[in-house]
């Protein structure tokens, strides 16, 4: 596996009992340590949860995720509790990768009208990031 993929070796490891739900995913995981911005990152989808949460009032799939989460993240229960609700922040990343170090990008979220559940997020990497992937894919291939 290159370097690049190990970063994201966990997505493609099951996540019971909600392998295809991003905001369990990412309270689950432990790559905290290698995210700076990880509480932010946390608080923000919280936030964002709520906000799709409030167009789907009494959806039991969502209520089922949010009992599952309150159950396995203090935080999350916390920061739930807080009743924040807002969009995601686009603007700079950092990532920590256990091999490349840190890896720097800017992000946009886009979403359509047609789909308003549906995000779509784009990342650009700064120079010095682009050429420490290039180098990583260069050498893996």
């Amino acid at each position: 596996m290159s370097p690049i993929g190990r970063r994201d070796e966990g997505l493609h490891n099951a996540c019971p009992p909600h392998p295809r739900n991003v905001i369990w995913r990412f309270f689950m995981r432990e790559a905290r340590n290698q995210d700076p911005d990880w509480e932010t990152r946390a608080r923000n989808l919280v936030a964002l949860f709520r906000a799709d949460y409030a167009r789907y009032p009494g959806d039991a799939s969502f209520q089922e995720v949010i009992a599952d989460l309150q159950a396995a993240s203090p935080k999350f229960r916390q920061w739930w509790e807080e009743q924040d609700v807002r969009g995601l922040p686009d603007g700079p990343r950092t990532m920590n990768h256990p091999t490349l170090g840190a890896l720097e990008f800017e992000h946009v979220t886009f979403q359509t009208s047609i789909t308003p559940d549906v995000h779509v997020k784009l990342y650009v990497a700064s120079p010095a990031s682009a050429s420490k992937l290039e180098q990583a894919l260069s050498e893996s291939g």
